[in-house]
Parts: C-alpha cells; structure tokens; sequence
C-alpha cells in the first residue's frame, strides 16, 4: 500500500513537470510567432514603399532595366511574405497542438491528484481499522486477563 501512495504522488510530480514545461515551451512559441508578425508587417509596409516608388517612377519614366531590379526586388519582398505566412501558420499549428498536449497533461495531473487522495484517504483509514484491530485485541485480551465467566481457568 506504501508503494501506491508514493508511486501516485511521483506520477503527480511528472506531470506537474510536464505542465510546466509546456507552459514555457507555449510561450516560447507565442514570442517567436509575435516576432515573425512583426516582421511580416515591416516586410508589407516596406514592399507597399517600394509599389508606390515604382508607380512614381513608371509615371515619370523609367528605363527598362531599373523597371527589371524594382521588379525582381519586389518579387521577392512578395516571396519573403509568404514564406513568413507560412512561418506563422506553422506556429500556430504548434501553438495548438501544445495547447491540447498541455490539457492532456493537465487531465492526467487531475488524474493522479484524485487517485492521491483517495490512495491516501483508504491508507489512512486502513491504519485506522489496524489501531482498530490491536485496540479491540487488547481490551478483550485484559478483560479476559481480569477474570470473568468467560474465563475457563477461574470458573473451574
């Protein structure tokens, strides 16, 4: 019965680590994703920058090889948004994976908590029912010992 009440609150000890863990590994993935979207927005504000330098210029004239590098750089400023899209969803995605392996975690530490205290309760109440046992042992055993009519020897 001792190996259960201290096999219980170990399991309770993991999975209070486990919980912890994820805590921090969520927030770890929350700030990564913060700073992705804040160079998203940089990298937007910076190619809607270059559109309107481009329509500028093309207005005023342009010569076909500046059109070609404006273009080019454009072109990957709309690569490098997608791409960090991508980043961002994916972080997402593992944002909420982690979030249902932390109330998975969350119910198994529920789980060995109750089973702790019911373990601990039935183990109280078993040592309860032993002093029980020795204490009924022990009066009878003196009541006996006193002499009674119970007691063969003295009534004979």
């Amino acid at each position: 019965m001792r190996y259960k009440k201290i096999l219980f609150s170990i399991l309770e000890n993991i999975e209070n680590k486990k919980i912890e863990q994820k805590k921090i590994y969520i927030n770890n993935l929350h700030i990564q994703k913060k700073k992705h979207i804040q160079q998203l927005k940089l990298l937007i504000n910076f190619r809607n920058e270059y559109v309107i330098k481009l329509n500028i210029n093309l207005k005023l004239g342009m010569h076909v090889n500046h059109w070609n590098i404006y273009n080019n750089f454009i072109f990957m400023l709309y690569m490098t948004i997608e791409e960090n899209n991508n980043i961002i969803k994916k972080y997402e995605k593992k944002i909420k994976y982690n979030i249902n392996q932390w109330f998975k975690h969350h119910i198994k530490l529920k789980t060995w908590n109750y089973l702790n205290k019911k373990n601990k309760i039935a183990f109280k109440n078993s040592e309860i029912l032993k002093e029980n046992i020795i204490n009924d042992e022990f009066s009878q055993f003196k009541f006996f010992k006193k002499g009674s009519y119970y007691d063969l020897k003295s009534s004979q």
